[in-house]
């Protein structure tokens, strides 16, 4: 645009972020204080920037004379520059150094120009024209240089735009989306991943695919690994992975207003689909009659019997059992898990997240020296037959879930433990006998990674059984 618009009011500042997503266009925010050293050095890089982005809406924003905006995006810092589509952060930077602020315009708009707009400029701080011709003013002018970029050719090729998945590359840029903006459900599906992972690799396409089609949701890619010798504090992606427990890769996590609901490991692309078209409101590849579907914490989903409804309320109870799942809350977990069992008692999935859950707790209470010594505490007591009796249920309910297969033999192998520990070699024989059949029908109902789960299961199955 050539031009930097002084913001005098929270009015002018709404309307402005307003026009500017209507027109497609990125919005680069300057927050100031007029007297600081540091923001009288950067200004004229900032207004360089200004004439050579003209598909880009620069705005300046003193931060004393607009304390609302201030309040609003947590602006402690000045010179603090931030990149909004709409109303969602971006990129940004605190105190940057000029190099580093032209480095943020050259990642974020992605295409220079020199061409300054034929148009008249945009309304400067004490201008008499009153403050809804300024509004006015400032929409028209900013889809008229819309529509000049595209016509010439000059519209950015952002990687942030709408329907691409963006990097998160810092603390501040993951809060600001994860914070809802409007009354709206605001739904975020973030990929954790690792650059040098293949399984990673496989899936991101998938990923990417979806934020094209799902243009209303926020896609976000978050790299969980710290760089080498560097600590988890100033590797902003490593640090947002641990606060969620995010300990293997690839995961996804579904946010809706701020916190997580939905959730899956594993480059299984079909139950990526599926999670993003039960929650995202579009048709999926799941078979017609089919009303919910819901995968477990890491697991893919069960695809109830044709007929079956599953109430809103059970998913969403098993919704809150992942998410008290991820974050290591295993009894609160269960008791959601029970509760989505209650209310869909011919649902496969809750009855066996809820066995994986006791599992979680009896692995808890139980130490090696315990199993050694036969002396499993109390509380493990009741929940191992729990569990075993929600991993049979889930194969009951679904037979052709392989994943419920799995679960089971999980738990039978649990059990194999249990009957080492007291060296009896009949029981032990007979758990790894059951696991083994377990996952032989895993094995046969499975694809991608719950196959290959099941087989690598199988061989140390089969392996442990020849050396008995």
């Amino acid at each position: 645009m050539g031009t930097v618009m002084e913001i005098e009011s929270t009015r002018e500042w709404k309307a402005a972020l307003k026009a500017a997503k209507a027109a497609r266009m990125l919005t680069f925010a300057m927050f100031y204080v007029p007297r600081s050293r540091a923001c009288k050095s950067i200004g004229p890089t900032f207004t360089q920037l200004a004439s050579q982005y003209a598909h880009v809406v620069f705005l300046k924003v003193d931060v004393t004379k607009n304390r609302r905006i201030e309040q609003r995006y947590n602006i402690d810092q000045v010179p603090t520059f931030i990149v909004y589509r709409g109303e969602r952060l971006v990129d940004g930077l605190f105190k940057p150094s000029r190099r580093e602020i032209v480095a943020l315009a050259a990642r974020c708009f992605a295409v220079a120009t020199n061409h300054k707009p034929d148009a008249a400029p945009l309304p400067v701080a004490n201008d008499p024209t009153p403050v809804n011709t300024h509004i006015t003013t400032a929409a028209a002018f900013i889809a008229a240089e819309a529509e000049r970029a595209k016509a010439e050719g000059t519209a950015a090729a952002d990687p942030h735009i709408i329907g691409k998945p963006i990097e998160i590359e810092s603390i501040l840029q993951w809060n600001t989306f994860l914070t809802p903006t409007t009354k709206d459900e605001h739904l975020v599906l973030v990929q954790f991943y690792s650059p040098a992972n293949r399984e990673c690799k496989s899936i991101t396409p998938t990923f990417t695919q979806l934020a094209a089609q799902y243009p209303k949701v926020t896609f976000l890619r978050v790299n969980a690994t710290a760089k080498p010798g560097t600590p988890i504090a100033q590797s902003p992606g490593a640090a947002i992975a641990q606060k969620y427990k995010v300990d293997m890769l690839p995961f996804f996590w579904l946010f809706s207003g701020g916190l997580p609901v939905d959730g899956m490991m594993g480059s299984d692309a079909l139950s990526l689909r599926e999670l993003a078209a039960r929650r995202f409101g579009v048709a999926s590849a799941v078979p017609s009659g089919v009303t919910s579907v819901a995968p477990g914490p890491g697991v893919a989903a069960a695809v109830p019997k044709v007929g079956t409804t599953i109430p809103v309320e059970a998913d969403i109870a098993k919704a809150q059992g992942n998410a008290a799942f991820a974050v290591g809350d295993y009894t609160t977990a269960a008791a959601h898990y029970s509760r989505a069992v209650e209310l869909a008692p011919k649902w496969a999935v809750p009855c066996a997240n809820r066995a994986l859950a006791y599992m979680k707790l009896i692995g808890e209470e139980e130490t090696e020296e315990d199993l050694r010594n036969g002396t499993p505490k109390a509380q493990s007591n009741q929940l191992r037959p729990r569990a075993m009796e929600d991993a049979y249920m889930a194969t009951l309910l679904d037979e052709r879930w392989g994943k419920g297969w799995v679960r089971l033999a999980q738990v039978m192998l649990m059990e194999a433990e249990v009957e080492e520990a007291e060296k009896r070699e009949e029981g032990i024989r007979k758990m790894l006998g059951g696991a083994q059949a377990a996952l032989y029908n895993a094995a046969g109902l499975s694809e991608g990674r719950v196959l290959k789960e099941a087989q690598k299961m199988m061989e140390d199955v089969t392996a442990r059984l020849k050396a008995l």
